[in-house]
């Protein structure tokens, strides 16, 4: 069954937002009786089937609703951003399929680009929610200094910079809000390395070899976390 967005979706209002509405009957060429479902990618899942189609809108015949309930443990990703677009959006993609909760991409000592589309990234995370029934939308931050942001990482209760070499960390007994700070193609320096310490990071080995930065990203994902 389709997965369609709409943040202003709720029960007392059943209607699709426009663009939505668009896809569903003009592209997916739906039906008045078809079966769908809709988020507002803050947990809340509507199932129903399409009642009618006027003014561009569909308006949903609501049989059902939930709210799936967040991880007990909430992970996110701050990267220093790689010089290939494709393999940003690619973490975009993949994170939002894993439960990535938030995205804050970095520009670093040695990062090789400073500027990103936030539209485009935040349109990757809507088709991945879509794609993979996710009904959590995560959250894209604007890019920021690796400086800055470590300064405002108080919120997080477990923070951890991913470094080969560095020591097993027992992850299985965490809960809470968890940050996983990926270095560029080159690595932090070790000023930024010694910057994270400062800041309570502790250091995190996603094995003995050498990843790419869009590879750590998604490993760390995909550590075991209660749920």
């Amino acid at each position: 069954m389709d997965l369609f967005f709409d943040p202003e979706f709720t029960d007392s209002d059943p209607v699709l937002e426009k663009s939505e509405s668009h896809h569903c009957i003009r592209v997916l060429r739906n039906k008045p009786g078809d079966p769908i479902q809709i988020t507002d990618g803050k947990g809340n899942i509507w199932s129903g089937e399409i009642n009618s189609f006027k003014n561009h809108r569909v308006k949903v015949e609501i049989t059902a609703h939930q709210k799936q309930r967040r991880p007990k443990v909430e992970r996110s990703l701050a990267v220093s951003v790689p010089k290939s677009s494709d393999r940003l959006e690619w973490i975009i993609e993949k994170g939002t399929e894993l439960g990535m909760h938030s995205f804050y991409p970095l520009h670093s000592e040695f990062s090789e680009r400073r500027k990103i589309n936030p539209g485009r990234l935040l349109k990757k995370a809507l088709s991945a929610c879509k794609q993979s029934h996710n009904p959590y939308l995560p959250e894209i931050n604007p890019i920021n200094s690796f400086v800055d942001f470590i300064s405002s990482t108080s919120s997080f209760q477990h923070k951890f910079i991913c470094q080969q070499g560095a020591n097993p960390e027992p992850l299985s007994i965490l809960t809470g809000k968890v940050l996983f700070l990926v270095g560029p193609e080159g690595g932090f320096s070790t000023a930024e390395f010694s910057k994270a310490k400062e800041y309570g990071f502790g250091s995190l080995s996603l094995g003995k070899f050498i990843l790419r930065t869009e590879t750590a990203a998604i490993a760390a994902l995909s550590l075991s976390f209660p749920q």
